[in-house]
């Protein structure tokens, strides 16, 4: 059995591969367990286990292919998922690919074997505010929404790096607020992106957008991280829309970042 998980969402996905490995360890504690990086050296290492034959190599299998790229190497994994797919062998595989749906050709891959794939998105800002939350009750600490915000942004909206943050910010106050936050000097890049994709999914004025606009160039933050977490935190859907158009013509290399950003900031 083949399970893909895929999906921008790699905290969620790990989650999810962990409790499907511990469960498959617990039903078959004697299988032969195996993690393996999805890169190109990962491919002749998942076709040495999936061959492997003998005294000590027999009964279950369970393999993880973590950060794969199937789709970007079909000709590489086809000769390998008979194998992957046999009664004996669980193969959980965890894809970096970011769209929901897959096109017929990519999804070759899995014609006529058996699997299951789930997608993981992108936690939006409540989902991500409500698991910090939790982290920091268990740490001893209360969390602010708004700090929640601030720190997701810090982590470039990774939960695994933000549930470090936690951690760490927990050691320093029991009441982890957006005031405490914003005097830390490494938050600095953090609270202008919140702050500014704050003013572009509500309505504060032009002349406002264009101040913290002109601050966030002039700070040189990733103008990719900014378009990614505007994407996670617009609710309206004229600015979704103008997104998503934005993000075929950069993508189609007809617009620069840039230029795509300073379009929706003065709209």
């Amino acid at each position: 059995m083949i399970i893909l998980l895929y999906g921008p969402n790699t905290y969620a996905r790990d989650e999810k591969a962990r409790e499907l490995i511990e469960s498959a360890r617990i039903k078959y504690p004697t299988a032969s367990y195996e993690v393996i990086s999805g890169d190109e050296d990962g491919v002749y290492q998942v076709h040495s286990f999936l061959s492997e034959t003998g005294l000590f190599a027999g009964g279950k299998k369970i393999l993880h292919i973590r950060r794969a790229s199937l789709f970007s190497d079909l000709e590489l994994w086809m000769k390998d998922r008979e194998k992957a797919t046999r009664d004996d062998v669980l193969c959980i595989i965890s894809e970096d690919w970011h769209k929901r749906e897959c096109s017929e050709k990519e999804l070759e891959l899995f014609t006529g074997v058996d699997y299951k794939m789930q997608f993981f998105a992108p936690y939006n800002s409540l989902e991500a505010s409500r698991l910090l939350a939790v982290a920091a009750h268990t740490q001893g600490s209360t969390l602010e929404s708004s700090a929640a915000a601030l720190i997701y942004a810090y982590a470039h909206m990774d939960m695994g790096g933000a549930l470090q943050e936690i951690a760490r910010l927990s050691l320093l106050t029991q009441s982890i607020t957006a005031a405490v936050v914003r005097t830390l000097p490494e938050y600095a890049e953090s609270v202008a992106l919140f702050d500014f994709a704050r003013a572009i999914t509500s309505s504060a004025t032009r002349a406002r957008r264009l101040m913290l606009w002109e601050y966030m160039k002039f700070q040189h933050v990733d103008m990719y991280m900014i378009f990614g977490y505007l994407a996670k935190m617009a609710k309206k859907e004229g600015l979704i829309h103008a997104l998503a158009q934005a993000d075929i013509l950069v993508k189609s290399g007809r617009l620069e970042i840039d230029h795509a950003l300073e379009q929706i900031v003065i709209a």
